[in-house]
């Protein structure tokens, strides 16, 4: 340790005070960006270790500008502990040393670009270091950071909000017709998924530079931003701001968190306004939907959660003044644990008063939260690496992230459960341990015979088997022409015509086609049986009875023409086949069309049954029968869920229900009828399902999951099926 201690370069020590009993400082190591957090006292000493002063001297000033007695020893224990942290800089200034200290520093930063940093729970790539980008736009766009500025865009903010609110129902109507019509086809898929991850990278890119703008801004570095992924399910960039957690103004440390979202709100607010002045299916009208939706407040719901580590987190850490609020909530939360519940011994933790209820509340709250999505890692890394590899491999990659990830967990667990029992267990003889073996192996061997006979005779659970489809009327029928015609174009024509999702009833007119030579030909076959009746009457008048004779002979005639033009001119009017709904979209683009014998103009079909077809393998299929359950969960629908059973298997399968018992109830709202019909795609059957749709909250045109129950198996039955369908479908094939 040297005689005169220095602070290592770069380090800063910033003042906190939360309350006139509570004051504390933070010291910012450079080199890993971490704080620490002293008291007054420590702080005195850091700013006295100057390179100039020796241990004593530093001992002496303190008691005379600070009245804080400490002796030599404990501070020269208190620099060895900050030398090894590397706060402390071990040895005397060389240029040479520095500079090689210096490079090796870069190299170390420019070789973190491109790969993956962190864990399971928090991986991100570091993609560049962007501090020079954000100290030049700081000079460029400083006007953001004006009263000014923040003025007028929350009178922007305000007027958005007004057309935002009037106006809900077309702009939610708009978002769905944009779902619908991305997922038509799969040309329009494309198209759709293009605007949605330009407005996506757009807005994120502007979320995050307005994190380190706002930092650059208010004194702070920022060196490093990259990609991120929380607990494998939640994608998203980020742009380390660290540094702002040094500012000494709470305020500036909100506006840097708070400044990502509100940007999002202006360019939501600008959605607005650019969605009221296009028109529906523009490009920029769909890029206006979106802004709404990942800038607006459906997003930003997401990202203020406090319960993950979100700008949400950071804005509530800064509220209450609470470092490392997650963490430490989890750590007092388990010390109550033990303390209070399990009544062991812990070694005591010094918490403030102000921060136990806060701490007890949030980390309660946060595991309701953080649990579920720790235990749906290992599924997302088995679907993630099955539709890459198979589930050869899947299988042991998500055991092996289970393993990493709930081993930390379940050892605490587990080891706190096993020092709870130890410290009430009650002495016991050597007799007594004895006795105590025997039983704990006599136990051991009950539990291991009731587990066998509980995996074989045990309940029983159902073979699933998954699948996806999209929703379509169970019975529609398309409108086509008979006769050859035009579409007619004019105002009053497009006004009456029916729109994409109108309800019509089976005979209601939809469109008449326009076709001057079948008009003609109908104005000319009755002007000549009216002057042919005209011709009889005059005769009749005059007495000519042998004339009249002549002219009634071709009377039959004339009418039989008059048929067959009004039947012509009839078939030019398209009528609805059935009660139902129009399920073609934009019929009002297809005016001044013209239309041969066969064309199809529109499809109307009835929602009140619908159905679903998915394609599931054979070796899914094999244990399903007729009678068999059935989910249908639709995608826009998270929280309803349809439910049926399998009315009929293809020849070969199973046709009777696979557990024996009362006869099946007939299907009430809801439910959904299965029929399994031979897909072509070798080794699959396609599966159909009718939903039952008679309260209207289902479309054609949405996407569904189904999910088959089958055959009722026990736990060994089940693993059984497993083991053969991986040695006989993967190992052996």
């Amino acid at each position: 340790m040297p005689s005169h201690p220095r602070l290592t370069r770069g380090v800063t020590i910033s003042r906190r005070q939360v309350s006139e009993d509570e004051i504390y400082y933070l010291v910012r190591d450079p080199g890993t960006g971490s704080f620490l957090r002293m008291g007054e006292v420590e702080a005195a000493v850091l700013r006295l270790l100057d390179g100039a002063r020796s241990l004593p001297e530093v001992a002496e000033t303190l008691a005379r500008a600070h009245d804080f007695h400490v002796g030599v020893p404990i501070i020269e224990g208190f620099v060895a502990s900050l030398t090894q942290r590397g706060l402390i800089e071990s040895r005397g200034i060389d240029p040479e040393a520095f500079r090689q200290e210096w490079l090796r520093q870069e190299r170390s930063r420019k070789g973190s670009m491109g790969k993956l940093l962190g864990g399971l729970s928090f991986l991100k790539l570091h993609l560049l270091n962007p501090q020079r980008l954000f100290q030049w736009l700081d000079k460029w766009l400083g006007f953001l950071f004006t009263p000014g500025f923040v003025i007028f865009s929350l009178c922007l903010m305000a007027a958005a909000a007004v057309p935002a609110a009037l106006r809900h129902e077309e702009i939610l109507k708009s978002m769905a017709e944009f779902y619908r019509a991305g997922t038509s086809s799969v040309g329009s898929f494309a198209a759709h998924a293009a605007v949605v991850y330009v407005v996506f990278l757009i807005v994120v890119t502007v979320h995050e530079a307005s994190h380190g703008l706002t930092c650059t801004h208010f004194g702070g570095k920022v060196t490093d931003v990259g990609v991120s992924v929380i607990y494998l399910q939640i994608f998203c960039l980020y742009c380390d701001i660290t540094d702002a957690y040094s500012f000494e103004k709470r305020s500036h440390r909100l506006w840097t968190t708070v400044a990502g979202g509100y940007s999002g709100l202006v360019l939501a607010s600008m959605g607005v306004f650019i969605w009221c002045a296009t028109e529906p299916g523009d490009l920029l009208n769909d890029a206006s939907i979106m802004l709404m939706m990942l800038g607006g407040p459906p997003l930003l719901i997401f990202n203020w959660n406090p319960l993950l580590r979100l700008d949400g987190y950071y804005i509530l850490m800064d509220l209450v003044e609470a470092p490392n609020l997650m963490d430490n909530s989890f750590k007092y939360l388990g010390h109550v644990v033990k303390s209070r519940l399990l009544r062991v011994p812990v070694e005591p933790m010094t918490v403030p008063p102000r921060l136990r209820k806060v701490y007890l509340f949030y980390g309660g709250a946060s595991l309701f939260v953080v649990v579920p999505l720790l235990l749906y890692m290992p599924l997302i890394a088995y679907y993630l690496v099955g539709h890459l590899v198979g589930d050869t491999l899947a299988m042991p990659i998500a055991a092996l992230v289970a393993y990493r990830v709930w081993k930390g967990p379940a050892k605490t667990i587990v080891s706190s459960l096993r020092y709870a029992w130890l410290s009430h267990r009650p002495a016991l003889t050597a007799a007594s341990r004895a006795q105590e073996g025997r039983t704990r192996t006599a136990l051991m061997g009950v539990g291991a015979v009731a587990a066998v006979m509980l995996a074989l005779f045990g309940p029983r659970f159902a073979v699933r088997a998954r699948g996806a489809g999209t929703l379509e009327p169970l019975e529609r029928i398309d409108v086509r022409a008979f006769s050859p015609g035009f579409v007619p174009g004019r105002p009053s024509d497009i006004a009456t015509m029916p729109r994409d999702g109108d309800t019509v009833a089976a005979g209601d007119l939809l469109v008449r086609l326009v076709n001057p030579e079948i008009e003609e030909e109908r104005r000319a076959a009755r002007l000549d049986l009216q002057a042919l009746r005209l011709d009889l009457s005059m005769l009749q008048a005059r007495g000519e009875p042998a004339l009249v004779a002549a002219r009634r002979s071709s009377e039959p005639s004339a009418m039989a023409r008059e048929a067959v033009a009004d039947a012509r001119y009839d078939a030019l009017s398209l009528r609805a086949p059935l009660s139902g709904v129009v399920l073609t979209p934009r019929l009002e683009d297809r005016t001044e069309a013209y239309l041969e014998p066969g064309d199809v103009w529109c499809t109307v079909g009835r929602t009140n049954q619908l159905r679903v077809r998915v394609a599931l393998t054979e070796r899914d299929i094999g244990l399903i029968g007729a009678g068999d359950d059935a989910e249908i969960k639709p995608l826009h629908l998270p929280g309803e869920t349809f439910r049926g059973r399998v009315s009929r298997m293809p020849a070969g399968r199973r046709s009777a229900p696979s557990a024996p018992g009362p006869p099946a109830p007939p299907i009430q709202a809801g439910a959904a009828p299965v029929t399994a019909v031979p897909n072509p795609v070798m080794g699959s059957l396609e599966v159909e399902v009718e939903v039952d749709n008679s309260s209207g909250m289902l479309e054609p045109g949405m996407s569904a999951r189904v999910r088959v129950y089958g055959e009722r198996l026990t736990v060994a039955g089940h693993a059984a099926r497993g083991l053969r369908r991986l040695f006989k479908g993967k190992v052996w094939w």
